[in-house]
């Protein structure tokens, strides 16, 4: 019993908080994105999917509401319109039945919050610059040949030389770009910042132009290298490039 009337208690001091901070102000979504985490850890440095619990969704999104892709098992949706009435409508159906403790993509109308996406001066990836690979020896097989990467996200997807990149060699494994904006923290009713957390599960590759049977990356003992950038908007842009070392690369 005494449990249960702590759990009540806790409930009710997250809600009045939330009511209390909302009363009286506007959220705006300049990235039209909206994230609710419910038992979610948000650090300084990255959100920790396995802690965030499933939102049941107990009421009905508006209709321009579309899922866009999730954190850890909480959904991401977005909508063209940006209107307060109707944020209002679609905070109200994730919320029923639920307590996020945080609210990320909340930006208020006093110019309080950041929405998600890349800040120069402030989100960091850290990790070895694209542009090293130019000076590596061509001779030692163990590193990815500069043109090769070149050819494959450089030239066509706009990375450059300072862009930085990490290898992963195995699923599982993840890679965290930091401080991408903030996130409402409902019991401290204050912004934290949040970062994101890439976590890769498989990978695959065809190891000819004609192949059609997929071979697995890390099976087969190669990296996959995973590089990051602001594509000049402040989106925030990933470049993955399958790295077979020790094969030669040569452009005809």
């Amino acid at each position: 019993m005494k449990k249960n009337k702590l759990e009540t208690a806790q409930t009710e001091s997250k809600n009045s908080r939330f009511r209390q901070w909302k009363s009286g102000k506007k959220w705006l979504y300049g990235a039209s994105v909206l994230t609710l985490l419910v038992g979610g850890v948000v650090t300084a440095g990255l959100i920790n999917p396995s802690l965030i619990q499933t939102i049941t969704h107990a009421a009905t999104l508006p209709s321009d509401f579309t899922q866009m892709g999730s954190i850890g098992s909480s959904p991401v949706y977005k909508t063209p319109n940006t209107a307060w009435s109707n944020i209002q409508k679609g905070v109200d159906a994730l919320t029923e039945g639920s307590n996020p403790d945080y609210y990320v993509g909340a930006v208020d109308s006093d110019g309080s919050g950041q929405k998600v996406g890349w800040y120069n001066g402030q989100t960091s990836y850290a990790g070895t610059s694209l542009g090293s690979l130019a000076s590596a020896n061509p001779a030692d097989l163990s590193i990815p040949n500069y043109n090769f990467v070149k050819n494959a996200i450089m030239s066509s997807d706009g990375f450059q030389d300072s862009d930085n990149f990490n290898y992963v060699d195995g699923p599982g494994q993840y890679v965290g770009i930091h401080n991408v904006g903030q996130a409402f923290e409902v019991s401290s009713g204050n912004y934290v910042p949040i970062g994101i957390k890439v976590t890769i599960q498989d990978a695959t590759y065809y190891d000819s132009s004609d192949s059609t049977t997929p071979r697995d990356v890390f099976g087969d003992g190669y990296k996959l290298m995973v590089a990051a950038r602001n594509d000049g908007s402040g989106n925030i842009t990933l470049g993955y490039v399958v790295v077979m070392t020790g094969v030669k690369f040569q452009i005809l």
